[in-house]
């Protein structure tokens, strides 16, 4: 499955991560002139992947940075307090 980014900036549809295992539930925040990606990966026991986009719609990170290797299950979010990410994500009931 194909991670895809809609971006209004270039009008277009483009791939995120296009890894042949499963990547689901992105998250997105802006800050200091790039997008911050998040997501459940399957690649490595559902862990949490992340990249960075810049407003042209170029990633810097092609096939995601492994943030938590684990059993990150759903709901991934991402917040930020204009200096730091924060990236929380449930792994069990």
């Amino acid at each position: 499955m194909t991670l895809l980014l809609v971006c209004s900036i270039i009008s277009a549809d483009f791939p995120i991560c296009e890894q042949p295992e499963g990547q689901y539930q992105p998250c997105i925040t802006y800050l200091d002139s790039f997008y911050y990606v998040f997501w459940a990966d399957h690649r490595n026991a559902m862990s949490i992947c992340g990249t960075r986009v810049r407003p042209d719609g170029f990633v810097l990170d092609t096939t995601g940075c492994f943030l938590y290797y684990g059993y990150a299950l759903i709901n991934t979010r991402v917040a930020h307090d204009n200096q730091n990410l924060l990236v929380v994500f449930r792994n069990g009931c």
